[in-house]
């Protein structure tokens, strides 16, 4: 890391929050992304790998290590790796979630068989219509079958559920909710749930000890 940064290719910032530790940052420079270039032949452009929303990029990060630690999780792909359309050819499903503006896409086991799905996160609460037309989209889409949504609060989950229930009042449901908390517990398993009382229940890996830098801070204020 000390390497590519001193050559450059990435950045390295210290971000400061309340009453949490500092935490570093690392993004791509316009020479690193130039880099890439000459051995990935698809990249998505760079101001879209380049993000300007921290605490955004931070929660994903943890998102992502926390589901790396279900036992049913096979693959999590980013949001820069969708956009960038590589492992499409393997997947054409990725090619559906992507369609979606996706934050992320998971591929879990589940009940023997393989099911990718989309994941989206929301750390603060938006208008009612923004959440109404992305949830519409999504149920408009047959070939989405599972979409995970997760909430920095109960109170932003609560709320969102109550949008979907509106919406869509007697559907079969295909969103999953749960919350930072729910992540970041040290329970042996993290239950996902719909608005209709179907559950999903990922169990950790008893193997993977892994403490989520960001999270828990962000859980703490």
């Amino acid at each position: 890391m000390r390497q590519i940064i001193s050559a450059q290719y990435v950045e390295a910032t210290l971000h400061h929050r309340t009453a949490t530790l500092p935490v570093h940052l690392y993004r791509l420079t316009p020479a690193g992304y130039n880099k890439l270039l000459w051995y990935c032949e698809h990249l998505p452009e760079y101001k879209q790998i380049k993000s300007n929303y921290k605490e955004h990029d931070l929660a994903l990060t943890d998102v992502r290590i926390a589901f790396q630690q279900f036992k049913e999780c096979r693959c999590y792909v980013s949001e820069n790796i969708l956009r960038s359309k590589l492992l499409e050819e393997s997947s054409s499903a990725l090619t559906n979630i992507r369609t979606v503006n996706a934050d992320a896409a998971t591929l879990l086991s589940l009940n023997g068989s393989l099911t990718w799905s989309s994941i989206e996160f929301e750390k603060t609460l938006k208008s009612n219509y923004r959440y109404s037309e992305r949830f519409k989209r999504w149920y408009a889409n047959s070939e989405l079958k599972l979409a995970i949504l997760i909430s920095a609060s109960q109170q932003i989950q609560d709320k969102l559920q109550e949008i979907e229930k509106e919406i869509y009042p007697n559907l079969k449901r295909k969103i999953l909710f749960a919350t930072y908390n729910d992540l970041a517990s040290e329970n042996s398993a993290t239950v996902l749930k719909t608005t209709s009382g179907n559950q999903l229940e990922l169990n950790k890996d008893k193997g993977k000890k892994i403490y989520l830098p960001s999270l828990h801070p962000i859980i703490a204020t």
